[in-house]
């Protein structure tokens, strides 16, 4: 005879009725926990939402009366600078010197016999830095088959 009897699934008795009872209770008591902890967890959302408030609004405060540090405020106005002159190059008003930014198109166009045609057109950007060489005439429309 074996030294270890374990007893049939539902504990010592393979009641129906006790097992429904014992699950009835775990989630009673899974669900009772959930409601008691709920505003706890709803007080540490509203605090780490006024946190972010309160820290959006004090560097809006230093940005509006001036009481950045010299260094932040040097860092705001070259990132401004950096700023317009991206957008005179995107603009077309660029400067001699500088990084040149190139548009290229290629359209590939392709049909076979029996089949609908289909298009594709892709665009690339290309980043030439300080002395760019001289580019040949872009070609618009280039098909292949």
């Amino acid at each position: 005879m074996p030294i270890y009897v374990f007893p049939p699934n539902g504990g010592g008795s393979s009641s129906p009725l006790l097992s429904f009872l014992v699950g009835a209770a775990t989630l009673a008591i899974i669900i009772g926990l959930v409601i008691f902890f709920l505003p706890f967890i709803f007080g540490i959302v509203v605090a780490i939402l006024v946190l972010v408030a309160l820290f959006c609004g004090w560097r809006w405060l230093k940005r509006k009366f001036g009481w950045e540090s010299a260094e932040e405020r040097n860092f705001r106005a070259a990132m401004e600078n950096f700023e317009a002159a991206a957008r005179g190059q995107y603009q077309g008003g660029a400067q001699p010197g500088g990084t040149v930014y190139q548009r290229e198109e290629v359209r590939v166009t392709t049909s076979m016999p029996g089949a609908r045609a289909r298009a594709r057109m892709m665009k690339d950007v290309e980043d030439i830095e300080e002395n760019p060489k001289p580019a040949e005439a872009p070609k618009n429309d280039q098909t292949a088959v």
